[in-house]
């Protein structure tokens, strides 16, 4: 059974706590053969439907989980460098997805879209 546990994301270590689980589970792939790996980090968790729904007063994202996920990609960029040096190769492959998803929340005409805080509005005001 899985257990949620609320993190407080103020502090940096807290952060590289939760990155460092991440080489047991790239650790284990590169043993059962794993040879080419995409890790994508974190999107804009902030901004996410549920969270907006959640915790926005207004539509905005939520600046703590935005803080969270720009402490704890570039960490995690670094010891996939870390892991793929003492591999050797370049098994694992860090994807920065960050800025397309922000580009999407900043400019949701350039994809068709006409707002990004939909759920927001659906949870908190209804659907007119």
């Amino acid at each position: 059974m899985f257990e949620v546990i609320k993190v407080h994301y103020d502090n940096k270590n807290n952060i590289s706590e939760h990155v460092w689980c991440y080489i047991y589970i790239f650790q284990r792939l590169f043993e059962i053969g794993a040879r080419r790996v995409l890790v994508t980090g974190t999107g804009p968790l902030g901004c996410v439907p549920a969270e907006l729904a959640q915790r926005s007063v207004n539509g905005e994202c939520s600046a703590e989980l935005q803080r969270a996920a720009s402490l704890f990609n570039p960490q995690l960029v670094q010891i996939i460098r870390e892991l793929n040096s003492e591999i050797g190769s370049d098994v694992f492959v860090a994807v920065n997805t960050q800025q397309m998803h922000v580009d999407f929340i900043s400019n949701p005409q350039r994809y068709g879209k006409y707002a990004t805080n939909y759920a927001y509005a659906l949870m908190n005001h209804g659907v007119e």
